[in-house]
């Protein structure tokens, strides 16, 4: 598959399906897998917002050959993910979905660990909406594995392996996985939780917690949307296609936005400034024409009158058609406006801590 933004600027994208437990790339060094007294854990994860990739041009499938340029800026909230893991003696991974059993081998592999899992998982309520269901999910499981196997991948390498070898469902052919697309930024968030900005090859550059008093409401379009991914969605290829060709232009300008002004909001704490930030990027950048346009209904209009009425963040958050309004004193005001726009209207708390678990 071709993504193209002009004639002489394309990049060739392979979706074909693949089996779990394929390793698209493997850490330089890795420790052996340590079996401690734990044989159990519970562990939950945050969910993640996503209103900007850095740079979509760099944005591309799981692949040996993905150098992870892309980059994005994230947010955790109070809705989460889990995942139950039981270490067990026969080598043999049961996993009540592909995602798990795909994280479970490949996380076995390079840590040449002997035993098997048994894991139950569940995702949080919204799906496919933009809320990172998916990918919280595969976080929570290979943060439990890594916790129960002594620690072998430190956090960051975690992060990176996890996305470099990231995959999705496939909805061609069943027990598949698709390539998937990560940054790295829900990998990052999902540990640490609050605000950070995810750069090349699934660093986390800048973080900082939530400014005191912020409410997030979440309003969930009622849109046909634009398919599930590119490996099915001829809709999606025209959207990658545009996109690709906006960033030849605007990758530089957001990244320059978020260094020099958001980035200083963010540390002042100051949720205002980081908005009239995530406005202009949603109006004059990336997100604006492509992705919030070709999910149909009026998003724009939705984020625009959530800034004239004085809402301090609105954004679509991840691939949509989830918009997320953050606000410290106009939440009676964001949630109207949704469902004058019948919206399904969602209240979620900032998260500042990430992950939580049990050990049994």
């Amino acid at each position: 598959m071709k993504v193209k933004a002009s004639s002489f600027d394309y990049v060739d994208w392979n979706v074909r399906p693949f089996k779990p437990g394929k390793i698209f790339w493997r850490p330089a060094r890795v420790k052996r897998a340590s079996m401690g007294k734990w044989k159990k854990i519970v562990l939950k994860t945050p969910c993640r917002f996503d209103p900007i990739v850095l740079d979509l041009t760099k944005l591309q499938p799981t692949a040996e050959t993905n150098d992870y340029k892309a980059g994005a800026l994230g947010f955790a909230g109070k809705l989460y993910s889990e995942a139950t893991i039981t270490a067990t003696r026969p080598k043999k991974i049961i996993a009540d979905n592909i995602l798990a059993e795909h994280i479970a081998k490949i996380m076995a592999s390079v840590t040449h660990y002997t035993g098997g899992f048994t894991i139950k998982t569940k995702s949080h309520p919204y799906k496919h909406v933009g809320f990172g269901s998916t990918a919280t999910l595969c976080e929570a499981v290979a943060n439990g594995i890594n916790i129960l196997l002594g620690e072998p991948f430190e956090k960051k390498e975690l992060v990176q392996f996890v996305a470099h070898n990231y995959g999705e469902e496939s909805e061609k052919e069943k027990g598949y996985l698709t390539p998937g697309i990560s940054t790295g930024s829900s990998g990052n968030l999902v540990q640490c939780g609050g605000i950070g900005i995810t750069a090349s090859d699934c660093e986390l550059v800048l973080w900082d917690t939530y400014p005191k008093g912020t409410k997030i409401i979440a309003g969930i379009p009622h849109v046909a949307g634009v398919g599930k991914g590119p490996e099915t969605s001829d809709v999606d290829v025209f959207s990658l296609d545009w996109v690709r060709h906006i960033d030849r232009f605007n990758a530089a300008k957001v990244c320059y936005w978020l260094l020099m002004d958001f980035a200083p909001a963010l540390k002042q704490h100051d949720l205002k400034k980081m908005g009239s930030v995530l406005y202009d990027i949603s109006f004059c950048g990336t997100k604006g024409a492509p992705l919030i346009a070709l999910h149909g209904g009026d998003l724009l209009g939705i984020i625009l009158e959530m800034r004239l009425s004085g809402v301090e963040v609105c954004f679509m958050s991840s691939a949509g058609p989830g918009l997320v309004a953050m606000t410290k004193d106009k939440a009676t005001v964001a949630k109207k406006i949704f469902l004058k726009h019948r919206c399904k209207v969602v209240e979620i708390e900032p998260d500042d801590n990430g992950l939580t678990y049990q050990l049994s």
